[in-house]
C-alpha cells in the first residue's frame, strides 16, 4: 500500500466504463423495492453468499433487513448491481456500495 494522496480527486480515478463480462452474462442494476428483484438478490445471497470459513453456518438476513442496510441516507440504485444470465436473467453475483463519509 502507498499513502493517499489528498491532493488528487480519486473520484476522478475511477473507471466510468463498466468492465466486461463473458458475453452469456450482463451487468444489471437492481431495483430492491421491487419485491420480485428484492426476493431474487434475497435468495441469491441467502443460498450462495454470507457464510462462515468453516461451512458450518450461513447468514439468512431477511428482505427488510436488506433494504435497511442498502438504503441508508445518499443510497443510489446504480450502487446495487448484478451480474445475471443473459438469456435467462437469473442472478449469479451481486455488489452494492453505500455511501459514507470518513
Amino acid at each position: 500500500g502507498k499513502p493517499l494522496d489528498i491532493e488528487k480527486d480519486p473520484v476522478t480515478d475511477i473507471k466510468q466504463d463498466p468492465y466486461p463480462l463473458p458475453g452469456t452474462f450482463e451487468w444489471h442494476a437492481c431495483d430492491i423495492n421491487d419485491e420480485e428483484e428484492l426476493e431474487k438478490i434475497y435468495c441469491l445471497l441467502r443460498d450462495h453468499y454470507v457464510e462462515d470459513d468453516d461451512n458450518m453456518f450461513r447468514f439468512d438476513y431477511s428482505k427488510e433487513f436488506l433494504k435497511w442496510a442498502l438504503q441508508p441516507p445518499g443510497w443510489k440504485r446504480e450502487w446495487h448491481l448484478a451480474v445475471r444470465v443473459k438469456q435467462s436473467g437469473a442472478l449469479v453475483g451481486f455488489i452494492t456500495a453505500i455511501p459514507t463519509r470518513i
